[in-house]
């Protein structure tokens, strides 16, 4: 793997680097790839990819996108919000690249992407709106958000949504969240749910 990821690290061809970064087998390859692109269609394939690559690879094309600085790259990146796995480096890049907000959903997913828990609940009313409309939208990658969201501004107002929300549509790995994050009544409703027949 070493040796493929070096080999990779000589590579110039934007296309084959592209194909790697994307479909080669080994993390350490499609890195080095990354690391190599400078194809904004390629980083942008890998940067949006969130079902298949590793979120330190499409952290690792997101960050390249930002350097290359083509301010052509943040109409495709701002589609992406919102985005837990990379809600960090999406922020960062979009706003190197002068992107601004246009709705209030972007405002909420970009104070989001900016750990801007103050600026969030100073607006409590949007951001909750927001939220709870994505946590009902039926998109896993908007509903993840949500929920994470949520959980970690810590307004108890949402608590029996995300108690019914878990109760209707949750998954282990939510439940296990809920079990682990502080608020009593979500782990309760974790336990009932997920790990009472254990």
């Amino acid at each position: 793997i070493e040796v493929r990821a070096n080999a990779t690290a000589n590579l110039t061809d934007q296309a084959v680097l592209g194909n790697l970064a994307l479909e080669d087998k080994e993390r350490e390859v499609r890195l080095s790839a990354v690391n190599k692109l400078t194809d904004q269609a390629s980083l942008l394939k890998v940067a949006l990819n969130d079902q298949e690559l590793e979120t330190d690879v499409r952290w690792s094309a997101l960050a390249t996108l930002a350097r290359l600085g083509d301010k052509s790259a943040a109409g495709p990146l701002s589609k992406a919000l919102p985005d837990w796995q990379v809600n960090g480096a999406l922020g960062d890049a979009l706003k190197t690249l002068g992107w601004q907000p246009a709705s209030a959903s972007e405002r909420v997913y970009f104070w989001g992407c900016e750990h801007d828990i103050t600026t969030m609940k100073a607006h409590w009313e949007e951001t909750k709106r927001v939220l709870l409309t994505d946590l009902r939208s039926g998109d896993e990658r908007k509903i993840e958000n949500s929920v994470y969201t949520l959980v970690c501004l810590g307004k108890p107002d949402v608590t029996p949504d995300l108690i019914r929300f878990l109760h209707d549509s949750g998954n282990p790995t939510m439940a296990e969240m809920f079990l682990n994050c502080g608020n009593p009544d979500l782990r309760h409703a974790a336990i009932q749910k997920h790990f009472s027949h254990r």
